[in-house]
């Protein structure tokens, strides 16, 4: 049974499903810590969402943060953090309704996550930039690599290059 604004109901909820519901991922060769540092920033948010007020509701540190939001959109946002092998999985999620009635659901929604992608492919770009794609990821500075990376994989070997 629809609500009164056209949404539907999730069945076994009774809540109203956003108009807007968005799931991403994105791999990003990146230490968990530094890239959770770089995330958590509020300077970062505001050029990445300059239509949003994001209101911090839960700090889940190097897991990532959620939001409430306001401004274009009524609802809430959260980047999921994942540690996986040499880098972490980067988790978005956006359930949020349009504050302006009649607007554009279709639009606001490619807006907001080609916004995303290129937002944060511009992040994983600079934190990769000068790895070549297959390689580990490099070690912080002034460590030695003699310890296998999380998970106890071995690093990988990389065949001598011809002459």
């Amino acid at each position: 049974m629809p609500w009164p604004d056209g949404r539907r109901a999730t069945p076994g909820y009774g809540a109203a499903v956003p108009k807007i519901d968005v799931v991403d991922e994105a791999f990003v060769v990146a230490d968990p810590a530094d890239l959770a540092a770089r995330l958590a920033r509020p300077e970062l948010w505001r050029d990445w969402w300059p239509s949003l007020e994001l209101t911090v509701f839960m700090d889940r540190g190097i897991k990532g943060t959620r939001w409430s939001i306001s401004g274009e959109l009524h609802g809430s946002m959260e980047l999921w953090l994942e540690p996986w092998h040499d880098g972490v999985i980067v988790h978005w999620y956006l359930r949020a309704d349009p504050v302006r009635e009649g607007a554009d659901v279709t639009r606001l929604r490619r807006h907001y996550v080609l916004g995303h992608k290129r937002q944060v492919n511009a992040l994983k770009d600079h934190l990769e930039s000068g790895r070549l794609p297959g390689e580990p990821r490099p070690p912080p500075a002034g460590s030695l690599r003699s310890d296998p990376p999380r998970g106890g994989m071995p690093w990988p070997t990389r065949p001598p290059r011809p002459s």
